[in-house]
């Protein structure tokens, strides 16, 4: 026990002296000591400085963000994260589909429903000191789990747990009171709206367009009272409609005032496609409707008897179309384009209404293409060919200006105001043809390289095979053509002359550069290739070669009891009693042969009316009979045996002498020893 007491005595005393000992240190030393200590101790309990600028959502800082953007500072940026963030909460229609991260060129975008959220930047990454990838994955789940609609759910056992859900939800109740109440009204007012423009319609009806006046162009009535009054009516009809319309839309606008989650993007898209779609539906049908009745104007106008600035279609004193058949044309033309014009508004509506909604935009994208797609290619074409097209026109007026000298050129020719040695004046039409038709060639081979398409392969294939079939199929049409132009130049006949071709006699009545047709004397037209004529005899009964007149020429044959100075005598009065035929030059006649049984005489006459020469062949031998007659000179036939047997002379009675008495036979009896 002792001992143990001893120890803590010691114990005790060895404490005392070492607090003495402490006090006896030096100042300085023991103060500075002290307060190093206390410095070290200050700054491990002050907190760490954090960088960047909260985002405080309903009183929760999410995240930070470090840098500017733009002309916007840090602050400014959390503070339009946090508006924007609050809007979508107002919402309660919060969908994680409608949430993403989309990277553009020089950010990384948290995006809600097309509308950007926030925006990373790389500075952002740098002083959060986290790849920007990882950050924005960071920054998406916290938005995600912060707009997160968690539904509540109200169970109504009895009239307190009623009242309560009404008192929490007043504001909805009280707008959906106030949407049906507007909603009645709309109706309401839509309704008096109707019936006052139907009455208004009924008192034009029946007072003012009674009074209208028709419409009348250069005495043609165009538009009659009936029409009038049906235009006024749909004109009427339409501004109903467009009221209605304003109406519904002023509606639809007090719905989005009273219920914030309709302007929703997705919701709102969708309401405003649906009021979209019914005003295009609205104004497609009454375009329908106004072309209907102006096409139906048109149609009646046009059939009216009334109607006088229609008329026939004459080209040379024949009715190619009668005032009925052009009517008749204007009728299915006016039904066609109607028809046209009626796909051309289902055409185009169709993609308008697909264009009012997201899921249907590629849609309307796609058929609009359909359209503007040609019609840019076309519009692009026409730009790009624009110079060609310049180059082609001073081609093409300098070709005709060229076409047009060379007429006023052979035309002086023609009327010999212009001679040039060797080169007849009936040659300048055909050759002006032809030149014309040389400087047409030559602008065609000039234009040729500068239309559009003519170095494409399919442009190429079609001139080949165009090339092969006239090679092939115009062979008789090249020899005809230049057997034209040769016969042009070899002054054969002239239109108008009395010709033989062949075995064809008639007048020229058509030169081309394929045919010539001759009309006959029986008043055939007979054509016949230019080829053709090339390769057999012309025989030219006019005198368009030189002045002298044509002498025709006919046959008869009498027998040689006949004195041949009476033959010459008797029909050189046959011609001289023949009309059209010349008494100077005389009549003269050939004895062309003597054969065994008969001489064969050729009377030749003058004339300078070849085109009647049938005519004068006729009445030539009509005369040359009589004068035979009268000079008792029988025309027999060759080889004829006339056996007298007491019969009539062949001589008409009128020619023969009163006396005249039909010879008998002689008999004679000889005796033989």
């Amino acid at each position: 026990m002792n001992k143990f007491l001893f120890i803590i005595i010691l114990l005790s005393f060895k404490s005392i002296v070492s607090q003495e000992g402490n006090k006896e240190l030096p100042p300085f030393e023991s103060k500075s000591i002290d307060s190093t200590t206390t410095k070290a101790n200050e700054l491990s309990n002050l907190p760490e400085i954090e960088k960047g600028v909260s985002v405080i959502f309903e009183d929760k800082s999410l995240f930070r963000i470090y840098s500017p953007l733009g002309p916007f500072s840090a602050q400014e940026r959390a503070k339009a994260i946090a508006v924007r963030l609050e809007n979508i909460k107002k919402l309660k229609t919060f969908k994680e589909s409608d949430l993403q991260i989309i990277k553009s060129e020089f950010t990384t975008d948290i995006v809600f429903n097309s509308e950007i959220i926030m925006s990373i930047t790389s500075k952002d990454s740098i002083e959060a000191e986290k790849d920007v990838k990882e950050m924005a994955n960071d920054y998406y789940a916290i938005i995600k789990d912060t707009l997160k609609v968690i539904p509540n759910y109200t169970i109504v056992n009895n009239p307190n747990d009623l009242y309560e859900l009404f008192i929490a939800n007043k504001e909805i109740v009280i707008n959906a009171g106030i949407s049906g109440a507007l909603f009645i009204l709309l109706l309401l007012v839509i309704f008096i709206n109707g019936k006052m423009f139907e009455s208004m319609i009924l008192r034009f009806k029946n007072g003012s367009g009674q009074k209208l006046n028709p419409i009348h162009f250069k005495g043609n009535e165009i538009l009659s009272r009936a029409s009038i009054t049906t235009t006024v009516s749909l004109f009427l009809k339409g501004t109903k409609l467009i009221v209605a319309i304003l109406l519904i839309y002023a509606y639809i606008n007090l719905l989005f005032h009273l219920f914030p989650w309709s302007k929703y993007s997705n919701v709102k898209t969708i309401i405003w496609g649906l009021m979209l779609t019914l005003l295009s539906i609205l104004i497609w049908y009454g375009l329908y409707k106004s072309m209907k009745v102006f096409f139906e104007l048109l149609n009646n106008s046009i059939s009216k008897k009334e109607v006088n600035f229609i008329k026939p279609l004459v080209i040379n004193k024949i009715t190619l179309l009668s005032e009925n058949q052009i009517k008749f044309f204007i009728n299915r033309i006016s039904l066609f384009f109607q028809f046209i014009i009626n796909l051309f508004l289902v055409y185009i509506f169709i993609p308008i209404v697909f264009s009012y909604f997201d899921f249907s935009k590629d849609w309307a994208d796609t058929l609009f293409g359909y359209i503007l797609d040609p019609l840019r290619k076309i519009i692009m074409s026409f730009v790009h060919f624009f110079p060609n097209l310049m180059f082609i026109l001073v081609i093409i007026v300098v070709n005709r200006y060229i076409s047009k000298i060379s007429k006023f050129f052979f035309n002086e020719i023609q009327i010999e105001n212009i001679k040039i040695s060797g080169f007849r004046s009936e040659w300048a039409d055909p050759t002006y043809k032809i030149i014309r038709f040389l400087i047409i060639v030559f602008t065609i081979i000039m234009v040729y390289p500068y239309l559009p398409g003519s170095d494409s392969e399919a442009f190429k294939g079609v001139s080949v095979l165009l090339g092969i079939l006239i090679s092939f199929g115009s062979t008789s049409i090249i020899g005809n053509a230049v057997s034209g132009i040769i016969l042009t130049y070899m002054y054969a006949f002239q239109e108008g002359d009395r010709v033989k071709i062949g075995d064809t006699l008639g007048d020229v009545i058509e030169k081309t550069l394929l045919v010539t047709r001759i009309k006959t004397v029986k008043n055939v037209i007979v054509s016949i290739p230019n080829s053709i004529v090339m390769n057999t005899h012309i025989v030219n009964y006019s005198s368009s070669l030189n002045k002298e007149n044509l002498i025709l020429h006919t046959s008869i044959t009498l027998g040689y009891d006949v004195p041949w100075k009476k033959v010459h005598s008797t029909l050189i009065e046959a011609a001289h009693r023949t009309e059209n035929v010349l008494k100077d030059p005389a009549p003269f006649v050939f004895q062309t042969s003597l054969d065994d049984y008969y001489v064969a005489y050729e009377l030749n006459v003058y004339t300078d009316k070849p085109h009647i020469m049938s005519k004068i062949y006729s009445e030539l031998h009509q005369n040359m009979q009589d004068t035979c007659n009268e000079n008792g000179i029988e025309i027999l036939s060759p080889r004829f045996n006339a056996v007298r047997d007491g019969n009539q002379s062949t001589i008409p009675e009128n020619y023969l002498p009163k006396s005249y008495e039909s010879p008998s036979f002689k008999v004679r009896s000889e005796k033989k020893d």
